[in-house]
């Protein structure tokens, strides 16, 4: 957040060497942030378990704006 502290919503691709372990800098790596990240995959995945962002990103633009006027 510190890095950009105006951008609200972001995708982040990271690697791992090993997706088991807790992030950290000898583990994981961003490689590429983006401001217009491609969300389709996460509303339907190949496997696991949908999670709505569109949604999330729908609510949490509607607190800032909420905020925003107090």
């Amino acid at each position: 957040y510190s890095a950009f502290p105006d951008l609200h919503v972001a995708g982040i691709d990271m690697l791992a060497h090993d997706h088991t372990q807790e992030p950290n800098p000898d583990n994981y790596v961003i490689v590429e942030a983006n401001t217009f990240p491609a969300l389709g995959g996460h509303q339907f995945p190949t496997y696991g378990d949908r999670e709505d962002v569109y949604q999330i990103i729908a609510e949490s633009c509607l607190r800032r704006l909420s905020n925003w006027r107090k």
